[in-house]
């Protein structure tokens, strides 16, 4: 057997991923973008509450301009159609997002900054952007050097076992002559 993992655990044959790290992050996430679209949607496409004076099928056509006709000769009636009001959350979501996304970062060791140039990478200094991109680069030469010895170990054991039940010599081409 010969085993692969990017992150390996002490004491464990089978290590952790980087997508096992912030699977969770992806959940949140996606949670989060759900409800602001649902929001976005509420808010936009607004139910209204109707008594049962209102005609069904006028306030179901739902062209702009369209009338609903109402059953009552009271002057006012303006209180059988009432919107039902949805508070917008866009403000407290978008802040939401930006956490999340700064967690996702310092679980992984992958920023924004190691991913291309920033805007707001100017403003930085130097040493600081140096600083980053050294953590986040070394994290990833740490996992390719860990999946370089997985496939390196895997490799020699298909050798030994290519080697050891061979059936016949094998003839190949080494500096020009043909060796067995």
């Amino acid at each position: 057997f010969a085993s692969v993992t990017p992150i390996r655990m002490p004491h464990k044959f089978f290590g952790r991923s980087l997508a096992e790290i912030v699977q969770d992050i992806q959940y949140i996430k996606t949670s989060i973008w759900r409800q602001t679209l649902d929001n976005m949607w509420n808010i936009n496409n607004a139910r209204a509450a109707i008594s049962n004076k209102v005609s069904l099928d006028d306030y179901l056509d739902n062209k702009v301009g369209a009338p609903i006709r109402v059953d009552t000769d009271h002057p006012n009636a303006g209180g059988h159609i009432f919107p039902v009001q949805t508070a917008p959350i866009g403000n407290h979501a978008y802040p939401l997002l930006e956490y999340v996304d700064t967690v996702r970062e310092t679980r992984t060791g992958i920023n924004r900054l190691s991913q291309g140039l920033d805007p707001d990478a100017l403003k930085n200094t130097a040493t600081g952007i140096n600083q980053l991109l050294g953590r986040s680069q070394q994290r990833m030469l740490l996992i390719a050097q860990v999946f370089a010895s997985g496939v390196k170990d895997a490799f020699k054991k298909i050798l030994r076992l290519s080697i050891e039940h061979q059936d016949k010599a094998r003839t190949i081409r080494l500096r020009n002559n043909w060796v067995e």
